[in-house]
């Protein structure tokens, strides 16, 4: 192995050592990982579909539900991130 070999493999053993360590620091203190979700939900806008006022509360309210039962998805979180497609 060249000197450049051995320099780029202790490279990346201590970038992937460092990476592992900091996501098991994470998880033993107790800090959930953050999955993020996105939705467009058509609210606003002419001729739309009236349900649409409904669909972004109703799934505020099923993350919500997820978040709560600490079974479902141990050591996570979901966050929406959501927008008004504004249908016309």
């Amino acid at each position: 192995m060249t000197c450049d070999g051995i320099l780029t493999f202790w490279i990346y053993f201590f970038l992937i050592l460092s990476v592992l360590l900091n996501e098991f620091r994470l998880i033993k203190a107790g800090r959930p990982n953050e999955l993020h979700i996105g939705g467009i939900f058509p609210i606003a806008g002419k001729g739309g579909w009236q349900g649409g006022q409904a669909c972004m509360p109703a799934a505020r309210l099923a993350l919500d539900d997820v978040n709560k039962e600490t079974n479902l998805l141990p050591g996570f979180r979901l966050i929406l991130h959501s927008n008004d497609s504004e249908v016309n």
